[in-house]
């Protein structure tokens, strides 16, 4: 059955000192090994994640369904962080002080390294280590993902690296425009990031930016479930698309941000696909 399900990034300010980037370690309770179940329901947690406050949602088959989860979720998550003062960011990249980096997981990133899926498969560059130009005096950049996590029926057959390039054209296309990521972008919001999963893969390009909205959370999550069961149909179509498409155009033009281009590949792709 094809499920989306995802671990957002939120990055957390002050309410009153200016907007400030406030660490949730050391202020809020659970970790990867150990997370803390919200309350909500089965699948529901919360753990610290370096600096960031990150939460899980139950996976899901349903747009509607999976909505509600992270409406949920934000709601809850909202009303814990008002209790410090504090108010959830909407920005994928912020500016901690050193005051607030003084926690030894501070500067812990990442655990297992990024796939690149237009290198079939061999890991990226980025991460887990730390990015040299994020480092300031006085402070470093953190940067907050909102990976989306694609479960499909066909993952021990199809090549993960090729559902990873497809997440792109499915998820990373269609995010061009609205995803106004910028530090993130260079880094990990380039094309085709995914990690393996037990149930399919990690598409981990997206910053957070659809989980602050309804209506952008339902794009994501319909596009996901499209890309979950394209995948899951016939596989000559899957293997003649994935030899056809132009994946360096596509490839450039989320590594640019370029809206333009991307409106016009998912125009030609549209069309490539209905005659496959």
């Amino acid at each position: 059955m094809a499920t989306i399900g995802t671990d957002p990034e939120l990055l957390l300010v002050s309410a009153e000192d200016n907007g400030a980037f406030i660490s949730s370690l050391g202020r809020f309770k659970g970790t990867k090994k150990a997370p803390v179940p919200m309350g909500l329901g089965t699948g529901y947690a919360l753990q610290c994640d370096n600096v960031a406050l990150e939460f899980n949602v139950p996976p899901a088959s349903d747009p509607a369904e999976f909505g509600n989860s992270i409406s949920a979720a934000m709601q809850y998550i909202r009303a814990l962080v008002s209790e410090q003062g504090l108010v959830v960011s909407t920005s994928p990249e912020g500016f901690y002080e050193d005051a607030e980096l003084r926690h030894p997981l501070s500067k812990s990133f990442g655990c297992v390294p990024d796939l690149d899926a237009h290198a079939r498969c061999k890991a990226s560059a980025v991460s887990p280590t730390v990015l040299k130009d994020d480092v300031r005096e006085g402070g470093r950049w953190h940067l907050a993902g909102g990976h989306v996590h694609v479960g499909y029926t066909t993952h021990q057959s199809i090549p993960h690296f090729v559902a990873g390039a497809f997440a792109d054209v499915f998820i990373g296309l269609p995010s061009i425009g609205r995803d106004t990521q910028e530090r993130r972008r260079a880094h990990y919001g380039q094309p085709g990031r995914y990690r393996v999963t037990p149930f399919g893969i990690e598409y981990r390009t997206l910053s957070g930016y659809w989980v602050h909205s309804e209506y952008q959370t339902g794009v994501v999550a319909k596009n996901a479930l499209r890309l979950a069961a394209f995948l899951e149909g016939p596989q000559q179509k899957v293997r003649s698309l994935y030899a056809s498409l132009p994946w360096a155009d596509i490839r450039q033009a989320i590594s640019s941000n370029d809206e333009a281009a991307a409106v016009l590949l998912r125009t030609y792709i549209g069309r490539e696909m209905g005659n496959v």
